[in-house]
């Protein structure tokens, strides 16, 4: 096991991020007292999960209240105690539901993270944001919760789904958008080689192993320094207003929500503050927009209206430091209307290969 990173989110709690290897994932998932683990992933690595006490998930379909408490009963069956741990094992969706269930049980038990696809390993493992679904709006109801360690075994990201490693790539683009040249270098450089799940097989080699640890070690950065979302962190939902929005209104899965979401946020941002704002249209293959059936304009907006990052009749996005120093900034409904028009007007642009 291989520390990559050791936080302090605040007094009481201290997460460690580690690159792990095959013997070290299987121990600490052996001598863990309960797993909660992704369906498929089970079955995939049933080898790697030894382990007797274990539930299985089934990603956003079990994502809701019913499923955690369905958990917490499991956990009482076996007895597990303040002192238990529970190993939880999967994408960005079981991650969220099974660190719920760890933060209620008991008012709380140590939870170890592995995450098994790109957007997890970047994203939904890191910064103690954990939340289920309510009545098909997304992460409405959750819990402040940090887990103990965070494991990154590459491993599993061998048997993920082309796709999957294209969609996940969407976060680690936002982390380098946001505000960090070096990893926006990094990817750009690793881009004009080959686009990640763009063509069968995917190559995980160090240049993509790195990348995701250096945008992984950016959001942990930014999440130790502002754990609540207080300021800095508020930065980090750039893409998810418009994104969730059609995740609930479009059924497009996560990635391909928030890359659509950081377009449209990102032509909101730019009449808003009148500054141009760097987006690259190689970042976003074609692929991404393939076959996409959107809703009409106002069934998003009705959507987005309903994030919970909203106050009063303003629908609020999230800006990079460089466009503004307010994290952010309000926008009218007029305005987000007209610009989800403008980007289902401009799709067949997107559909095309860029150069």
């Amino acid at each position: 096991m291989k520390l990559i990173s050791q936080n302090k989110y605040h007094q009481e709690h201290n997460t460690a991020f580690f690159s792990g290897s095959y013997n070290g994932t299987k121990d600490c998932i052996k001598n863990s007292d309960f797993v909660i683990c992704d369906h498929n992933v089970y079955f995939l690595h049933k080898e790697l999960i030894d382990n007797k006490d274990y539930f299985l998930l089934k990603g956003e379909e079990d994502k809701n209240f019913s499923v955690v408490e369905i958990l917490c009963e499991e956990m009482m069956k076996s007895s597990l105690s303040r002192k238990s741990t529970v190993a939880c094992i999967g994408g960005g969706s079981v991650l969220d539901t099974a660190g719920l269930a760890c933060s209620m049980y008991h008012r709380g038990l140590k939870a170890l993270f592995f995450p098994t696809t790109v957007l997890a390993v970047c994203d939904a493992s890191i910064g103690g944001k954990n939340a289920v679904n309510l009545s098909n709006r997304k992460n409405m109801a959750g819990s402040w919760y940090f887990p103990e360690k965070i494991i990154f075994y590459p491993g599993f990201l061998k048997t993920l789904p082309a796709i999957q490693h294209m969609e996940g790539f969407i976060e680690t683009i936002k982390h380098g958008l946001l505000e960090n040249e070096d990893l926006l270098k990094n990817i750009n450089a690793f881009l004009k080689q080959n686009y990640p799940g763009e063509n069968d097989p995917v190559t995980i080699n160090d240049s993509y192993l790195n990348i995701l640890i250096q945008s992984a070690l950016y959001k942990i950065k930014i999440t130790s320094e502002d754990p609540f979302e207080k300021g800095n962190r508020l930065r980090l939902n750039a893409g998810h207003t418009i994104g969730h929005a059609l995740e609930t209104s479009a059924g497009l899965s996560h990635g391909r929500a928030v890359a659509i979401g950081l377009i449209i946020e990102h032509s909101i941002l730019k009449e808003l503050t009148g500054k141009d704002i760097f987006l690259p249209s190689n970042f976003f293959p074609e692929s991404l927009f393939k076959d996409l059936a959107l809703p009409d304009p106002y069934t998003i907006l009705q959507h987005a209206i309903s994030d919970k990052k909203n106050l009063n009749t303003c629908l609020r996005f999230s800006s990079p430091s460089y466009v503004s120093p307010d994290p952010i900034l309000e926008a009218s409904e007029d305005l987000v209307l007209r610009k989800i028009m403008e980007f289902q007007n401009d799709l067949p642009q997107w559909q095309r290969k860029h150069p």
